[in-house]
């Protein structure tokens, strides 16, 4: 299963009802994701940032009627911008789709390392926002624009530069080949 640990601010949006306490959770090789929910233009955005690769992924314009089909939208979303980043081919969709069910949802992990991380890609996602021209694209490009940014890796001794990207396409190399 992999988890979507959600900040306060997103789980107080509305009640999600089936939140998993974190003693049942057992992460996937590909890690869990933290979700954050942001205002912009009055507008609501949720970021999810994958908690071994710094991957990003963010869903616009999200409606509180929009929570129930939260999965659904986290899960359309992820593939659009792996085939936008070029991570997978748009015939690979339907198996990332199928290996990263069931996804559960739980309450924050308190993981300083990704929440900071996000924040970072929070603060720079408004501050190029208004470059841009259309919507839907726009924001992809924005994302993609936070995935090949280098970040330094999860690992703490290691002083190893990398992009969430080039990492994401390891994890989901090593996932694939497991299975």
């Amino acid at each position: 299963m992999i988890p979507i640990y959600c900040s306060n601010k997103l789980s107080k949006l509305g009640e999600i009802s089936l939140f998993t306490p974190h003693e049942e959770i057992i992460e996937k090789s590909i890690g869990g994701w933290n979700a954050q929910l942001f205002i912009l233009n009055r507008k609501k955005y949720i970021m999810f940032v994958n908690n071994k690769t710094f991957y990003s992924v963010i869903v616009s314009c999200f409606l509180k009627k929009n929570l129930k089909q939260l999965e659904t939208l986290f899960l359309k979303r992820y593939i659009e911008q792996l085939i936008f980043d070029k991570v997978i081919a748009p015939v690979d969709g339907l198996l990332v789709q199928l290996t990263h069910l069931p996804l559960v949802f739980t309450k924050t992990n308190n993981d300083r390392k990704t929440i900071g991380t996000m924040n970072d890609f929070i603060l720079n996602f408004k501050f190029t926002y208004d470059l841009l021209e259309e919507e839907e694209n726009g924001v992809k490009e924005l994302n993609h624009n936070i995935n090949t940014s280098p970040i330094k890796t999860r690992n703490i001794s290691s002083k190893k530069y990398t992009t969430p990207i080039a990492d994401m396409k390891v994890i989901l190399e090593m996932d694939n080949s497991m299975q």
